[in-house]
C-alpha cells in the first residue's frame, strides 16, 4: 500500500513539472522579447532619425525670412533686400524681409532669439549695437554675442565728421577742434550713450580734444541729417553711406573718416591720423545671425549660401549705389569684428 501510494505521489510530482514547464519557458520569451523592445526604443531616441538627416540634407525647402529692426526704404533695409534678391539666386527658394522696427533694433532682436524656432527658416539682422545693449544704461540688456550664432558680415560703414560747405568758422579737422574747444557746437544724436556711434564721436573729442560739443536728440538718422542741412545743428556725425552723395556734388563737406584707410567712396577725405591726429575706429557694421539652437550643417550652409550672395555682380552694383563698403566675413572673423567695436566704445566712454 505504502508502495501504491508513493508511486501516485510521484506520478503527480511528474504531471505537475509538465505543466508548468511549458509556462516558465513562455514566460522567459516574452521577458526577452520585452527587453529587446526596450533596447530597440533606447536606440530610437538617441540616434538620429533618417527623416532628420533628410531633412538637413534637403534644406532649404521652404521660404526664408530675413527681420530687421529698421523701417522699410533705410539704407539697413534696402542692404537686407539686396542680400535677399542674390540669396534667392544661390538657394532657389523665396528669400522675404519683415520689418520690425523699435527699441532700439532689440524688438526684431528678441523675435528671431526667442520666437522664431530653430529650424533654419529665420534669420536677423545684427549690427554693431548688439553687443552694446549690456552696457546700455537706459535698458540694459542680458543678450552678449554669444546668445546668437553669428553668420556673415555685410557691411562696414565707417563714421565721418561733415561741415556745412559754405562754412566759415571752420574748414577742416583742426580747425574744428580750435572752435569747439572755445566754443559751443550742437549735434543731432538718435542716443546719448555707448550704443550711437555718432554720441561716442562727439564723446571722443570731448575726451580728446577738450571739444564742447552739445547732443540734440533726434528720432532717426535722417532727422538728424536734415537738421544739419536746415543749418539747426553745426555739424553732422555720421556715416560715409550718409553723406558721399552729398559731399561728391558739393553739398556738404566730409571733413576726417574715423578708419583705419580712406573709403573708396571718400577718397579725396583723410582718415583722422592722416588729419595730423589722434587714432579713433568708429565704424557701422550690418550682418545676420541665427538664434542658438538651429542645426550646424544648416548654419554652414547658410554662411556659405550668403558669402556666394555677395559675390553677385548685380548685388554689388546696388550695394555700390547706396555706398556702402563691402566686408564679407563669417564666424569668428565677424565676431572679432564687432567685440573690436564694443571695446573701443567701452574706452572712450570710460565703462570697465
Amino acid at each position: 500500500m505504502k508502495k501504491t501510494v508513493s508511486i501516485l505521489m510521484l506520478a503527480m510530482m511528474a504531471a505537475s513539472l509538465a505543466a508548468c514547464s511549458p509556462t516558465t519557458t513562455a514566460t522567459t520569451a516574452a521577458e526577452v522579447k520585452a527587453s529587446d523592445t526596450a533596447g530597440s526604443t533606447d536606440s530610437q531616441k538617441t540616434a538620429p532619425s533618417a527623416s532628420a538627416n533628410s531633412s538637413i540634407d534637403n534644406w532649404p525647402e521652404h521660404p526664408i525670412t530675413i527681420i530687421i529692426g529698421f523701417s522699410a526704404g533705410s539704407g539697413t533695409d534696402l542692404g537686407a533686400r539686396y542680400m535677399a534678391s542674390a540669396l534667392e539666386k544661390v538657394l532657389g527658394v523665396s528669400v522675404v524681409v519683415e520689418n520690425n522696427a523699435g527699441s532700439g533694433s532689440w524688438i526684431a532682436w528678441n523675435q528671431v532669439m526667442y520666437n522664431s524656432g530653430t529650424d533654419g527658416y529665420t534669420v536677423g539682422l545684427i549690427n554693431h549695437n548688439f553687443p552694446m545693449g549690456a552696457y546700455n544704461t537706459a535698458a540694459i540688456r542680458k543678450e552678449t554675442l554669444d546668445d546668437v550664432q553669428l553668420l556673415v558680415n555685410q557691411v562696414l560703414d565707417s563714421n565721418v565728421l561733415a561741415i556745412r560747405s559754405n562754412e566759415n568758422r571752420f574748414t577742416d579737422v583742426a580747425s574744428f577742434i580750435d572752435y569747439s574747444k572755445e566754443n559751443d557746437v550742437m549735434i543731432a544724436v538718435q542716443t546719448v550713450g555707448i550704443t550711437d556711434g555718432d554720441a561716442t564721436c562727439a564723446e571722443w573729442f570731448r575726451n580728446t580734444y577738450g571739444s564742447k560739443i552739445i547732443t540734440v536728440p533726434v528720432d532717426s538718422a535722417a532727422e538728424g541729417l536734415n537738421m544739419f542741412k536746415a543749418g539747426d545743428v553745426d555739424v553732422f556725425f555720421g556715416n560715409v553711406g550718409d553723406v558721399y552723395v552729398a559731399h561728391n556734388e558739393g553739398e556738404m563737406k566730409a571733413v576726417c573718416q574715423f578708419s583705419e584707410k580712406r573709403s573708396e567712396f571718400l577718397p579725396d577725405v583723410p582718415t583722422i591720423t592722416e588729419a595730423g591726429f589722434d587714432e579713433y575706429i568708429g565704424f557701422s557694421a550690418r550682418g545676420y545671425f541665427y538664434p542658438q539652437g538651429v542645426d550646424p550643417a544648416i548654419v554652414e550652409k547658410m554662411q556659405d549660401a550668403m558669402m556666394l550672395a555677395m559675390e553677385d555682380p548685380d548685388y554689388q552694383e546696388n550695394m555700390t549705389k547706396l555706398g556702402l563698403g563691402l566686408m564679407p566675413m563669417k564666424g569668428d572673423d565677424f565676431y572679432n569684428l564687432l567685440a573690436s567695436q564694443l571695446e573701443n566704445r567701452k574706452k572712450v566712454w570710460n565703462i570697465q
